[in-house]
């Protein structure tokens, strides 16, 4: 009888882990394919995401997290993030962008720990591809609604500034290269990868972020480098080609120039960039930003302060640096800054002792799409803060990805 009971006991017990691990599964899964489409949904599941993880562990009574050297490396940048907001000129404001990095902190773990299956690697994949497919679509759509040269740069709806949206397709991009590189697709899903690929070039071009421009050509020659096939030269000759066909296909970008105009008038800027108004700018405010970072130098002036301590005559300043190293220095301090350096070496470092640990096509894509989200993060870093939120979160997301692919491979030979 008392066996029949310890039984039933245990039956219950993993009843409730499954459900609580499918719910796990949907949240997550449902966080991601809303990053680009809404911001209160995404939210709301980022909540049913971390309450269904923690009541896993409970049940489970199993408390030991997985971390890797890169989580902890991130651990001790949120740390530093929370001395910073204790100290800032707004702690409101401070414990804002606390939470902010404690997100996509979270998403790192939560996918390190729970994702054990290549299925559900594969589905989150979906998810992400999925979203920023119709993400591209509906910004492509409002951008052409816009009734002023500003809102007519894309900006895909919950992913705000064209900055950061220009970030999140970037790193979208590489993972699309990456499964096209690597993985032998069926003809059907090829066809859909490629026409993917060509509506993300597009929508990072109607960005009208040059930054971003630079990024994409650094990553196609990494990518060259890394895998030696000579046939992403012509995919990246088509794809750049195919959008830059795709911007000529509309009367035009804006209300006040064509897209000729727009197109020339970047690449000057990038052939030019001392004589650039936007790099003259840029210029003006990393001197004020190292100003700052003088008056403030071991934990800055608060995380997401920066435009408080850019304040003049009662103004309200540029809310960050426009350099994702600078602004980590005024707002995180000296100690902010060597953090961050470690967890983004550490991420890097990862990556690249992963390379002998890749087992299939699957492992491969995903290692290539960290080298590509790496790229973005610390290239568009030079002239923009990339750190934000949704880019975040898929950055910490992808490697994590990756790690959990490694892990179940690893367990299956064992």
């Amino acid at each position: 009888m008392k066996l029949i009971l310890e039984d039933k006991l245990v039956d219950k017990k993993y009843n409730l882990v499954d459900l609580c691990d499918r719910f796990l599964i949907f949240s997550l899964a449902l966080m991601i394919f809303t990053i680009p489409l809404s911001e209160s949904i995404k939210n709301i599941a980022f909540g049913m995401t971390l309450f269904f993880w923690l009541t896993k562990i409970v049940i489970k009574r199993e408390f030991k997290i997985k971390m890797y050297a890169l989580g902890w490396f991130h651990f001790a940048f949120l740390m530093v993030s929370i001395l910073s907001a204790l100290f800032a000129i707004n702690i409101y404001q401070g414990f804002r962008g606390v939470w902010d990095i404690f997100r996509y902190f979270t998403i790192f773990l939560v996918i390190i720990n729970t994702i054990d299956s290549e299925k559900k690697v594969k589905f989150l994949i979906v998810m992400f591809i999925l979203s920023i497919g119709i993400g591209s679509i509906w910004g492509i759509y409002e951008s052409l609604q816009a009734p002023t040269y500003y809102l007519s740069q894309l900006r895909i709806h919950s992913l705000g500034h064209q900055n950061h949206t220009a970030t999140y397709l970037l790193i979208m991009l590489s993972m699309l290269l990456g499964i096209l590189m690597s993985i032998n697709l069926k003809p059907v899903l090829k066809i859909i990868n490629f026409s993917l690929l060509i509506l993300i070039g597009l929508s990072i071009i109607l960005t009208d972020s040059r930054t971003a421009f630079v990024t994409l050509f650094v990553m196609f020659f990494a990518f060259i480098f890394v895998i030696k096939k000579w046939k992403i030269f012509i995919l990246g000759g088509v794809l750049l080609l195919s959008s830059l066909l795709g911007l000529y296909a509309f009367p035009s970008l804006t209300k006040s120039r064509s897209c000729s105009q727009i197109v020339i008038t970047g690449y000057k800027g990038i052939l030019n960039p001392l004589e650039d108004q936007f790099v003259q700018q840029r210029l003006r405010l990393w001197k004020k930003t190292l100003n700052i970072i003088a008056k403030n130098p071991v934990l800055g002036v608060g995380v997401r302060n920066f435009d408080l301590s850019m304040v003049d005559k009662s103004e309200q300043g540029p809310s960050h640096a426009h350099n994702l190293f600078l602004n980590i220095g005024a707002e995180m301090g000296i100690l902010g800054f060597i953090a961050f350096f470690l967890w983004i070496f550490c991420y890097i470092y990862t990556w690249a002792k992963s390379k002998a640990k890749l087992v299939n096509d699957l492992d491969k894509a995903l290692w290539l799409a960290v080298l590509g989200s790496f790229i973005t993060i610390v290239i568009s870093g030079l002239a923009t803060t990339t750190l934000h939120t949704e880019g975040a979160i898929a950055f910490t997301s992808i490697i994590g990805l990756m790690l959990a692919s490694l892990k179940i491979k690893k367990e299956e030979t064992l």
